[in-house]
């Protein structure tokens, strides 16, 4: 019965009829056979297989012009890319790399292939296996391997047409059917039967061993000397720590060929080189299943297969043996021409042909050319556009400022930009505003210290307290909000600040500072209102005070942060003692009698609270009660055993 539909020549070749073609192969390249005659034969082999089967064929299907095609593919296989054209199918590849690296696995598998492709017979078919058979009753004078088996044939009459076909036991297989190969070859196939993990060089032992496998393999002695076989054997493989591979086990064809192609692409994009440690990225992954484990063996095995190709260098692999890349100018010269603002990782993508370490430090290292405006973003000088006129007058707002105030911040700075120079903020519209400030500092930092957001003049060191100082010092109100965001534009925190800053303005309230000429005082009034609620003791936490009636009438009403700023800068009688510094969000201290010794610092202020407190005196105790009467803010204080000592002292008098 004939199965419906005709098939053409587009169906995939199978591992089996792939198998056939390679053996066609190389009987044509050891001139066993004619070129001619066996795609002949193979071509009668594999349509007659559908025919048995009943399936009805064209022309195309399997005829001799693919069979011519589909032979170049193979040679593309064994010339590693020289000769032929490159498959479409990925199998070819993968019977080729198993013919070469396993020739017991291929020769099963073409015995299976035979089997299932019979030649159907023919006049030519007969004559052509009379032809073998009469060649192969001539003597032949090269030694044949000593476990060759007697020949025994398919159950199908010329079960391989034409090809002298000399079939043997699959369990005792020589490495090598033919006795006309090479030396080396014979070496080769040594290498890849029995050595697959590799042949240590300078041992004695792997020596004596490949000495054993070629005698029982070859039929004679190898009479090679140790450093001759070591020699020839160097020259059929590729060194990699100490150990010689067979190439066919170090890398498949296929993505050894991946590899090549990229390499290709890469310089067709006018590439100068290709680094090993990009390749070696691009395919690690699918390297894992290979035998290259880093960039060193990954350059020794491609210079093996394309080391006429290419020039390998230490660390690239370019079209000519003079390239002499400069890393930083390729990153200096492809962040000017993008034109833009660009991060780090848009410029190692960018230069992904460059290894991604080397673009990075080129990017941070090169300050002066590449301007920082942001994490790990920059952008090339040459973006920032600022004429001589506007340079000058840059120069002289920040001479103005510094003879003022000393300082001046970058924020400041800008805003007199804004003011008196728009055009130059308007023509760096793509440029944020710290790039802006960074540009100004590339181009005026011999004339002025850019410290930070600090600038100030360049023989001068101001620290960021300088600076919030003088911040309060210039203006007549501000909040608590802007001196945190400006305290974090310094890269410090506000608290450790808050004292000094009282030096020349007042906290009126949690939120609001106001400078000091601007608030007065009634100083014996508001004591005397602090004396009756501190009473005889001489101390009181500053959280314990709730209630203002008695305090008298002043520029601004009273509350906790109003008379924090004044015990500590204008009580006569009474000041504030606290934990290492004063906090932005929490009140916390203790008042006590300005000049009464019994009050020494803030460690015996706590000792005598917790001595009169009737509290237990014990640490989790004693913490508990500070944060919670307002003497600290935090459930933990480093000297707490120390207090708790003198406390306890205390208790005993």
């Amino acid at each position: 019965m004939v199965l419906v539909g005709i098939f053409s020549q587009n169906i995939s070749w199978n591992r089996y009829e792939t198998a056939l073609l390679v053996d066609a192969y190389h009987r044509i390249k050891m001139g066993e056979v004619k070129k001619r005659d066996a795609v002949i034969s193979l071509s009668q082999r594999l349509r007659n297989r559908m025919l048995l089967n009943g399936i009805e064929i064209n022309d195309k299907y399997r005829n001799e012009s693919g069979i011519v095609l589909q032979m170049s593919a193979i040679e593309y296989c064994f010339t590693d890319g020289v000769h032929g054209l490159k498959p479409s199918n990925a199998l070819f590849f993968e019977v080729c790399s198993i013919y070469l690296v396993n020739r017991r696995e291929f020769n099963e598998m073409l015995a299976k292939a035979e089997r299932m492709y019979p030649m159907p017979a023919s006049s030519r078919m007969i004559s052509q296996v009379q032809q073998r058979q009469d060649k192969q009753s001539e003597p032949n004078p090269c030694p044949q391997p000593m476990t060759q088996q007697p020949q025994h044939h398919s159950s199908h009459p010329g079960s391989y047409g034409e090809f002298p076909h000399q079939s043997t036991s699959i369990a005792s297989e020589p490495i090598v059917r033919n006795a006309s190969v090479t030396e080396l070859e014979q070496i080769k196939g040594i290498l890849s039967q029995y050595f697959p993990k590799g042949f240590r060089l300078d041992s004695t032992i792997e020596i004596r061993k490949f000495q054993r496998f070629f005698n029982e393999n070859f039929n004679r002695n190898c009479t090679l000397s140790s450093e001759a076989l070591t020699n020839k054997i160097k020259k059929c493989g590729i060194e990699i720590s100490g150990k010689i591979f067979v190439p066919e086990h170090i890398i498949s064809i296929i993505l050894r060929d991946e590899i090549k192609d990229y390499i290709e692409k890469e310089f067709s994009q006018n590439k100068p080189c290709v680094y090993y440690e990009v390749l070696y990225k691009v395919f690690k992954d699918k390297l894992l299943e290979t035998l290259i484990t880093d960039e060193e063996s990954l350059k020794v095995c491609l210079q093996f297969f394309f080391g006429k190709k290419w020039h390998f260098g230490d660390k690239s692999i370019s079209l000519t043996r003079r390239v002499n890349l400069d890393i930083n100018h390729e990153v200096l010269n492809y962040v000017k021409e993008q034109g833009k603002v660009m991060t780090e990782d848009e410029v190692v993508s960018g230069l992904s042909y460059l290894p991604a370490e080397e673009v990075r430090e080129a990017f941070r290292s090169n300050k002066d050319i590449l301007i920082s405006c942001g994490r790990n973003t920059r952008f090339h000088i040459r973006l920032f556009v600022i004429s001589s006129e506007e340079l000058q007058a840059v120069k002289f707002l920040i001479n103005k400022a510094i003879k003022d105030y000393k300082i001046v911040t970058d924020t400041e700075l800008l805003s007199d930009i804004q003011k008196n120079l728009p055009s130059l903020l308007a023509n760096n519209t793509s440029i944020p505003e710290i790039g802006i400030r960074n540009a100004i500092a590339n181009r005026l930092g011999h004339l002025f210290s850019f410290s930070g957001p600090i600038i100030s003049s360049i023989s001068d060191s101001f620290t960021a307290g300088d600076a919030l100082i003088n911040y309060a010092r210039k203006r007549k109100t501000f909040t608590i909000e802007e001196i945190d965001n400006f305290a974090t534009s310094l890269n410090v925190p506000i608290n450790p600040y808050l004292r000094q800053l009282l030096e020349f303005c007042i906290r009126v309230s949690n939120d609001e500072f106001v400078r000091k000429d601007e608030v007065n005082f009634n100083f014996l009034s508001v004591d005397t209102a602090i004396s009756t609620l501190v009473g005889e003791r001489g101390y009181l936490p500053l959280k314990a005070i709730s209630s203002f009636t008695n305090f008298p009438n002043g520029s601004y009403p009273w509350n906790s942060r109003l008379l924090e700023s004044f015990l500590l800068t204008e009580s006569r009688r009474y000041t504030l003692l606290f934990n290492t510094f004063l906090t932005k969000n929490k009140i916390s201290g203790v008042i006590v009698e300005r000049h009464n010794p019994k009050f020494e610092g803030f460690e015996a202020t706590l000792a005598i609270a917790l001595a009169d407190s009737g509290i237990k005196l014990e640490k989790e105790t004693a913490i508990k009660y500070l944060v919670n009467e307002g003497y600290i803010v935090q459930r933990r204080y480093g000297d707490i055993d120390k207090v708790l000592s003198r406390a306890r002292a205390l208790k005993k008098q």
